[in-house]
């Protein structure tokens, strides 16, 4: 454990930068050496264990898969992606080098493979532009399925419900604030977070119409308004 406190008395106050960290709080696991093994992201106790459980399997994996354990290499492909070992780009490609999986194999690596996705997304969205264009990819996700856990999940349906706001789209916000409300339940100030996205329901509710649908002014009709005699 190491703190940065910015007081040059005190040692190795670069530590941070010099383990690729560029904010607070950055966790990570290193070797015996210093060398940076894994990255935590996940800072829930299952997400630390996910993690320390990763990286003691890695090396038995690493060995048998080179001997030509095509099970071992999926195994050890998987543990790789929980440890942030693989860009989306690259893990993608040693997907298809692995060939068919068991559709168990298939539902460990969606999950980690989605939450590397939406990381990524994240990250290059530095522009109101790109902003646009990551919530444009997220609904394709949604779509799809492919909808991220932990704590990616947050930042899915935050994107989300700002882009069913700027859409005037009910039903993709009734949606993204449902689980939300799911994920921010247990959390300090759930009460007044919870407040907040009703608030935001009912102000989308109220400027568009109920459900989401367009008032339309009522159609005359073309029949005469006078009485036959």
């Amino acid at each position: 454990m190491h703190l940065t406190t910015r007081v040059k008395t005190d040692p190795h106050q670069n530590l941070l930068r010099e383990k690729g960290g560029s904010g607070f709080p950055y966790l990570v696991f290193m070797n015996a050496e210093g060398d940076v093994i894994a990255q935590q992201r996940d800072r829930s106790v299952g997400g630390f264990t996910k993690t320390l459980t990763a990286l003691t399997t890695l090396a038995s994996l690493e060995k048998k898969a080179a001997a030509g354990d095509r099970d071992a290499a999926v195994e050890l492909f998987i543990a790789q992606l929980d440890l942030g070992k693989h860009k989306v780009a690259d893990a993608k490609a040693r997907l298809k080098e692995l060939g068919e999986l068991s559709p168990e194999q298939r539902a460990r690596v969606n999950e980690p493979l989605t939450n590397l996705e939406v990381q990524e997304l994240m990250s290059s969205a530095r522009s109101a532009d790109a902003q646009k264009a990551v919530r444009e990819q997220l609904l394709a996700m949604r779509k799809e399925g492919r909808v991220p856990t932990g704590m990616y999940a947050t930042s899915f349906w935050s994107q989300l419900l700002m882009k069913a706001e700027a859409d005037k789209d009910i039903p993709l916000a009734e949606d993204a604030a449902t689980h939300l409300k799911e994920l921010m339940k247990s959390r300090p100030g759930a009460e007044r977070m919870l407040k907040q996205l009703d608030e935001r329901l009912a102000k989308l509710k109220g400027g568009s119409g109920e459900a989401g649908e367009k008032t339309e002014k009522p159609v005359k009709s073309e029949k005469s308004d006078k009485t036959d005699k």
